[in-house]
């Protein structure tokens, strides 16, 4: 400042402005200014993005009388900081793609202006995206790696990476804030070969832990077309459109396998048709999924049909605490026979139960295992106690 009038005696004020925000206003360091001297009075301020001018005005409340006020303010454009320029260096992946794989992109993100902070970065996978993250810091002199993982599919893939995607920063050159790369992944083709069943003549109930929940055997075929690996896919098995058993699978390119998958008897009795499907979660895009699965008829198996025939007691007569023989008699009236064997293939015998009113007082076990068209005899013995 300048006095370019009389000697000024005593403090005068001085404002500074930033835009239109006061941050100083006090009275002048030193009094008194005489005709044609300088006073330099400073102020430090924290600048904010966005403020433009600097403004200082001597004696903002026009407390001194002077021949020309108009000089008594002047204003400078403030030096703006230097924007932030982002680019997407590189995309690259850890690995090569293989579908059914867990993938990892790889993006050097770089910046030629001023410093960014609280960066936004966006990786899309044909348009869907699979991760979003905030970058603290991207400085000039320091790129920054950020990656993304997600589950290939088979097919045309187009990946792509986007720094600040809502436009956060004064970026003047957006066009290097995307980068994208496409990809064709290879992809496995399976095909169901065959499936087959028991026939009604090799089908024996007499198998598992329980009558009539024998476990029968589904024997499927399937077959990969491609080089590519299949991973682990699922095969499931259903019996007039209704799930009734499945299996995991894993084919190397071009391997063929048997896979033996078991279920209950009571599943398959009464349907008609069996479907056999591979990769029933669709999790391949195959480019042929017409093979993906086969039918087969169910066999119509020869069941027993179990009848209790009689039962009779010795003595005819008795009273309450005498010994008493129950003699049952069963027959088995249907083509196919019954009885149980335990796993190990040793012949277990079959329960038959005894019952007064609705206790069960006894349970006795018929030997061997009732042929077609065949009547078995058992016998037990209550007696002792007065209660039963």
């Amino acid at each position: 400042m300048r006095n370019n009038g009389a000697p000024l005696k005593g403090n005068f004020v001085v404002a500074f402005y930033v835009d239109d925000r006061l941050i100083y206003n006090e009275p002048s360091p030193l009094p008194n200014l005489g005709t044609g001297e300088e006073m330099e009075v400073s102020q430090h301020f924290t600048f904010t993005p966005g403020s433009s001018q600097l403004r200082a005005v001597v004696d903002p409340a026009n407390q001194i009388l002077e021949n020309n006020e108009d000089n008594n303010t002047r204003a400078v454009p403030l030096p703006q900081p230097l924007a932030p320029e982002l680019e997407v260096r590189s995309l690259t992946f850890a690995q090569p793609m293989q579908a059914g794989t867990w993938q990892t992109a790889l993006a050097e993100l770089a910046n030629n202006g001023g410093t960014a902070r609280n960066v936004k970065v966006q990786f899309l996978v044909n348009g869907t995206l699979i991760s979003t993250q905030t970058v603290a810091r991207i400085s000039r002199s320091a790129p920054v790696v950020v990656q993304a993982s997600w589950e290939v599919r088979a097919g045309t893939r187009e990946v792509k990476v986007v720094v600040d995607p809502d436009e956060q920063t004064a970026d003047p050159q957006r066009d290097n804030n995307v980068r994208s790369v496409a990809v064709d992944v290879p992809t496995a083709d399976v095909a169901v070969e065959s499936v087959q069943l028991p026939s009604a003549a090799d089908l024996d109930l007499v198998v598992g832990e329980y009558p009539l929940t024998g476990q029968v055997p589904v024997r499927v075929s399937v077959r990969n077309n491609s080089d590519v690996g299949t991973g682990i896919i699922a095969v499931g098995i259903f019996a007039d459109g209704s799930y009734i058993a499945g299996s995991t699978i894993a084919l190397a390119g071009r391997e063929q396998q048997q896979i033996e998958v078991y279920t209950p008897l009571r599943n398959l009795i009464g349907r008609s048709q069996l479907r056999v499907v591979a990769d029933v979660n669709n999790a391949l895009l195959e480019p042929n999924e017409q093979d993906n699965e086969k039918t087969a008829p169910i066999p119509q198996w020869r069941l027993p049909d179990l009848e209790v025939v009689d039962v009779t007691w010795t003595p005819q007569e008795f009273r309450v605490g005498q010994t008493v023989t129950f003699n049952v008699t069963v027959r088995n009236r249907g083509e196919g026979r019954y009885g149980i064997v335990a796993w190990g293939g040793q012949q277990q015998r079959i329960p038959v139960s005894l019952s007064i009113g609705s206790e069960i007082v006894a349970v006795q076990q018929l030997v061997g295992v009732l042929q077609p068209r065949r009547v078995t005899d058992g016998t037990d013995t209550l007696g002792g106690s007065p209660d039963r």
